[in-house]
């Protein structure tokens, strides 16, 4: 009889721990756990930060939407109800590239007009050089150029830049092509690394004073 009851208070206390484990770990994992939920738009941002990484250093074809997901701490499955693709994924990149730096060169420029705003909109876009995720995903996007699902949307985008930029400033054609013409050899110099390797050769600032 003794024993039998030694057994039952052993199971009993076994029991026990494994409840207060299993207790434990339930609110070690509920103080783990983020204490504020994020909005869909907040996330949809974290998501294209991620994958802008992802893109900068595989390119579209060399990505993986399951390592994005995991970068951004959400599952693939959720991922793909806020971008039902790779492709619209890679084009969100697209658009919030182009966005993020129109609304900085709107900032840039405020009151101001004619050269003063285009030597704005050259300073600001150097900060932007160091954005390695940045441009290393704008890059791969002008590659894809010939892709029918990328091509036209990468040439509207930056269309739309160099429209925004003459209205805004009132520069002349020789103006826009000069400015554009520094930004994209700045853009491919700091793509190849040349700023940081080859720091003596030439500099991005003094490109972009080049008269």
């Amino acid at each position: 009889m003794q024993e039998e009851l030694r057994k039952k208070n052993a199971i009993k206390n076994s029991d026990k721990t494994t409840a207060q484990g299993s207790l434990a770990k339930k609110s070690h994992a509920q103080e783990s756990a983020p204490s504020k939920r994020i909005s869909v738009a907040e996330r949809r941002q974290v998501i294209i930060r991620a994958a802008l990484a992802e893109f900068a250093k595989n390119g579209f074809s060399g990505s993986s939407t399951l390592q994005i997901a995991a970068n951004s701490g959400i599952s693939q499955a959720y991922l793909f109800r806020l971008f039902p693709t790779k492709l619209s994924l890679f084009q969100g990149c697209i658009h919030y590239s182009f966005d993020l730096v129109k609304n900085e060169f709107a900032k840039a420029i405020i009151n101001q007009g004619g050269q003063e705003a285009l030597e704005a909109i050259g300073a600001t876009y150097l900060k932007y050089l160091l954005d390695k995720d940045l441009l290393g995903s704008q890059l791969q996007a002008y590659a894809l150029g010939s892709e029918p699902e990328i091509g036209p949307l990468v040439r509207s985008r930056y269309c739309d830049l160099w429209d925004f930029i003459k209205a805004s400033t009132g520069a002349s054609n020789v103006q826009m092509v000069d400015i554009f013409s520094k930004g994209m050899l700045l853009t491919v110099l700091a793509g190849m690394q040349m700023f940081e390797e080859e720091p003596e050769w030439i500099t991005a600032n003094e490109i972009i004073s080049l008269p």
